[in-house]
């Protein structure tokens, strides 16, 4: 009800970005309109658009109604992994509760119901790389983290807790790695195939590395304490970040 309510807004990435990008892809063939498309968005995100505007139903609604399908898996993985690290007892609500605060929690509602936006999709792959870890699935650990990098490059994130744990435990492959770049790889063929460039395809990661040079943005945390110097903290930052890691490894 609550989602159902929130619908109609517009935001300006919306309106400015998403709502455009879609429209051209509906008036150039849907996914023939991908090798022309100027986007900084990465190419499976742009498929989805593709794919939505063979669907009836406003771009608006199709938009959101992507978000929120992976907002309800979202909230079915961390109840899985909930039930799975704690092993609660059968009448249990723990992984009820974690699966109905994940639901609801202000930022997820915000994000694709209100907003429009797509993190969901990429987070909801991260944790079912989590999931598949706690399995010891571990291709398929890397196969869902590199879909979620293929997605979002704030995934990256990530990356340095697999690498703590394949230095701790050494209970997987270092090749597994390799999945990563063999996933993203594969997810941008059909773009290729489509007639986008590869320079074009790559483009996106390289908009996003580059895009925002500021230690805090419309979000306070600890940087916000410092003055705003980006060259000499965002490194100061990686070497804190490093050690922290190295301190628990130890």
């Amino acid at each position: 009800m609550m989602r159902n309510n929130l619908r109609f807004f517009q935001s300006g990435d919306y309106v400015y970005s998403l709502k455009p990008w879609t429209d051209y892809l509906e008036a150039h063939g849907g996914f023939l309109g991908i090798k022309s498309l100027e986007s900084n968005y990465n190419m499976p995100y742009l498929y989805i658009l593709a794919f939505i505007t063979y669907l009836p139903a406003s771009t608006l609604a199709k938009i959101k109604l992507v978000s929120i399908i992976f907002d309800f898996i979202t909230a079915i993985l961390v109840m899985i992994i909930v039930k799975k690290l704690i092993k609660p007892s059968k009448n249990s609500l723990v992984p009820c509760l974690a699966y109905a605060l994940t639901l609801f929690i202000p930022t997820l509602v915000l994000n694709g119901t209100v907003w429009g936006q797509c993190d969901i999709i990429y987070t909801c792959f991260i944790l079912l790389s989590v999931y598949l870890l706690l399995e010891k699935k571990y291709i398929w650990t890397f196969i869902a983290y590199g879909i979620a990098l293929a997605f979002k490059l704030q995934a990256i994130f990530v990356l340095p807790v697999y690498i703590f744990i394949y230095l701790k435990e050494k209970k997987f492959s270092i090749l597994n790695f390799l999945w990563i770049p063999i996933v993203d790889f594969i997810l941008y063929i059909p773009a290729w195939i489509l007639g986008k460039p590869l320079a074009e395809i790559f483009d996106p990661y390289l908009m996003q590395i580059g895009q925002y040079k500021s230690l805090v943005l419309n979000f306070s945390n600890l940087y916000s304490l410092l003055p705003d110097n980006y060259d000499f903290f965002a490194t100061a930052g990686l070497f804190l970040s490093v050690s922290v890691l190295m301190m628990f490894y130890s």
